[in-house]
């Protein structure tokens, strides 16, 4: 994996969390895709993918995986609470693992895979 392509997703995806925290308010937007996800969800995806582009494909998935856990991580740092099962970021309401929701879990998971294998 290449260093720099990591760590400018890393960098943008904390960013980005502090500004959602902080700067974005997107509360009033209606639900639009299965209940959950917003506009907003696909023109994060798209800035996302285009930051974490590497023209090695295992770092380009790497960072797709990584920023939106690394978001939303950052997101609850500077709300300065742990995230709880009837939050917007435990879709489905799971029982949350540990403290944490599901998806953190599960790609965590896929992160660490993708660093043992191809690192």
């Amino acid at each position: 994996m290449l260093h720099s392509d990591v760590l400018r997703a890393v960098v943008f995806a904390v960013l980005y969390g502090f500004m959602e925290n902080r700067v974005f308010f997107e509360g009033d937007m209606d639900y639009s895709i299965l209940k959950h996800f917003k506009l907003y969800h696909l023109c994060m995806f798209g800035l996302f993918a285009t930051v974490s582009f590497s023209f090695c494909p295992i770092t380009w998935i790497f960072g797709l995986a990584l920023m939106p856990l690394l978001q939303d991580v950052t997101w609850f740092i500077f709300e300065r609470r742990w995230p709880r099962r009837d939050d917007w970021t435990n879709w489905g309401g799971f029982p949350l693992v540990l403290g944490l929701p599901l998806w953190y879990w599960i790609c965590g998971f896929t992160l660490f895979c993708l660093v043992v294998v191809f690192w």
